[in-house]
């Protein structure tokens, strides 16, 4: 009955210290910054909308167009399909974005603001 005991007491160890070893706090940890980095990019498209507003899109296209590039800096890219026209920088496969669209009477606005870091 000790042998027993001491067997299953073996298989417990050993199966905690596998579970430890594979349990990795960094994917969770690489998920949970990618969420911060979306979520300041969302702040600064929002950012963006609201300083220039909804109108500029309405008004100009293409004058929307030029303040599309202008927004972008080196930690935050905007990229924007007005209608049929594209404006900046797409975004580079894997890189963390953020996207809106926008429902407006004549066209669809889709707005992308991205990382290139």
């Amino acid at each position: 009955m000790r042998f027993i005991d001491l067997a299953v007491a073996a298989l417990i160890g050993s199966s905690a210290i596998t579970g430890i070893v594979a349990w990795n706090p960094r994917a969770g940890d690489a998920g949970a910054q990618q969420f911060a980095s979306q979520e300041s990019l969302r702040d600064e498209l929002v950012e963006f909308l609201r300083h220039g507003g909804l109108a500029q899109f309405l008004q100009s296209p293409s004058g929307a167009c030029l303040r599309v590039s202008e927004a972008s800096n080196s930690t935050f890219r905007l990229y924007a399909t007005i209608g049929s026209a594209t404006c900046g920088t797409p975004p580079t496969p894997g890189s963390p974005n953020a996207t809106l669209s926008l429902k407006l009477v004549p066209f669809v606005v889709v707005l992308v603001s991205w990382s290139p870091g």
